[in-house]
C-alpha cells in the first residue's frame, strides 16, 4: 500500500473523515483502488477494525462498496475506487446537477443496498446512511460505503457498538439508547436522503427556516405540495413528476415517528420498481400508446423512412411528443 499510494502522498488524498483518510492507489496489476488509512492522531482503531469485519462478512452486492482486503492490524482497508465521488458532492457542489432519472436510480440503488444489509444473516444496520457515504462509480451507479459504525443485530453482548451514533440531521430521533437499535433507524436516514435527492437542499441549513430539511419538507408533502421542494435547476416531465411524487410518499413513510409505520427496505424497493418511468420498456409503451391516440388527428406525426413529401414537416407534433417523453432519459 505504501508503493500503491506513493507513500500515502497528499497528492493521492481523495477524502478525509473522522476515522481516517482515503487515498487513491494503483496496484501492480494496474487496478486503481481506494485505500483508507487510520489517522495517525487517532489512537482508537475500533471503527476501522469494525468496518473491516463488517465488509468481510457482507455477501458481494452491486449496490455496496466492494471490499478487496485489509492489513492484519486492520488499520488499512482497500476497496474499489469510485471515480465520481460522493452523492453529497454531486448534489451540493457539482456545477452540473444530476438529472431526475439518475436521482431516481440512485434512490433505488441505495434502497437495494440497505435491503441487502437488513436481509443478511445476521442482519446488519449501517447506522450512518447519508449522502457523503454514497459513492458513485464510473457509470454513476450508487454504492453504499463507510461501514465504520455498522452493527450486527445478533451481537447482544456488544453494547458499545449499539450506542446511539450517526450524523446530525440524518439520525432517527427515536434512537436514544442501545436497546433502540433496529433496522428502522436506517429507514429513517434513507427518508432524509430522499428529501436531499429531490430538493438538493442541505440536510441542516442554518441560513434557512426551518433549518432541518425534514421540518421543512415533510409538512409540504403531507399537504400534497411535495413537488414544491423539487430542485428548480432541472426540468421534469409529467412522467418524472409522478415518480417523484411516489418517491416523496415513500420518504414520508420512512420518516414516520412510529417505527412500526415505517416500511421495510424490501417494501421500498418494490414501491420504487413499480413506478420507474425512466426505463426503456416504459418509454416504448408510452410512445406506442400516445402515438395511437394522436395518429388519427396529427398529420405527419410519424417520421417514415420513405421519401414522400413530408420534407421538413415530418418532425411535427408527434416528434415533439416523443422528445418530451425521452427528455428525462439518459441512454447508456
Amino acid at each position: 500500500m505504501e508503493d500503491a499510494t506513493d507513500g500515502f502522498s497528499p497528492s493521492r488524498l481523495i477524502g478525509k473523515g473522522s476515522h481516517g483518510s482515503v487515498y487513491s492507489g494503483v496496484l501492480k496489476d494496474g487496478r486503481v483502488v481506494a485505500v483508507k488509512k487510520q489517522s495517525v492522531a487517532l489512537h482508537d482503531d475500533s471503527k476501522l477494525r469494525n468496518e473491516a469485519l463488517i465488509l468481510s462478512t457482507i455477501t458481494p452486492n452491486p449496490c455496496t462498496i466492494t471490499f478487496l482486503g485489509a492489513t492484519p492490524s486492520n488499520n488499512i482497508i482497500v476497496t474499489d475506487y469510485m471515480p465520481n465521488g460522493t452523492l453529497h458532492h454531486l448534489l451540493h457542489l457539482s456545477p452540473s446537477p444530476p438529472p431526475w432519472p439518475r436521482r431516481l436510480d440512485i434512490a433505488l440503488q441505495l434502497a437495494a443496498a440497505l435491503r441487502h444489509l437488513h436481509d443478511s444473516n445476521p442482519s446488519i444496520v449501517h447506522r450512518d446512511v447519508k449522502s457523503a457515504n454514497i459513492l458513485l462509480d464510473a457509470t454513476w451507479n450508487a454504492r453504499l460505503a463507510d461501514f465504520g459504525l455498522a452493527a450486527r443485530l445478533c451481537d447482544d453482548d456488544d453494547v458499545d457498538s449499539k450506542l446511539p451514533a450517526g450524523t446530525m440531521g440524518y439520525i432517527d430521533p427515536s434512537y436514544t439508547a442501545p436497546g433502540m437499535l433496529t433496522a428502522k433507524i436506517d429507514v429513517f436516514s434513507y427518508g432524509v436522503v430522499l428529501l436531499e435527492l429531490v430538493s438538493a437542499r442541505r440536510v441542516i441549513d442554518l441560513t434557512q427556516s426551518p433549518a432541518s430539511i425534514v421540518d421543512w419538507a415533510l409538512p409540504l408533502i403531507q399537504q400534497g405540495r411535495g413537488l414544491e421542494i423539487c430542485d428548480k435547476r432541472i426540468r421534469s416531465s409529467m412522467y418524472t413528476r409522478r415518480a417523484i411524487t411516489n418517491l416523496l410518499g415513500v420518504a414520508a413513510r420512512c420518516l414516520s415517528p412510529e417505527e412500526s409505520s415505517r416500511p421495510s427496505m424490501s417494501e421500498v424497493v418494490s414501491s420504487l420498481q413499480m413506478t420507474r418511468p425512466w426505463t426503456m420498456d416504459y418509454v416504448r409503451e408510452m410512445v406506442r400508446s400516445m402515438m395511437r391516440r394522436k395518429k388519427s388527428r396529427v398529420s405527419g406525426a410519424i417520421v417514415t423512412s420513405g421519401g414522400g413529401g413530408g420534407g421538413n414537416n415530418n418532425f411535427s407534433k408527434g416528434g415533439l411528443l416523443v422528445r418530451e417523453i425521452l427528455a428525462d432519459i439518459t441512454l447508456k
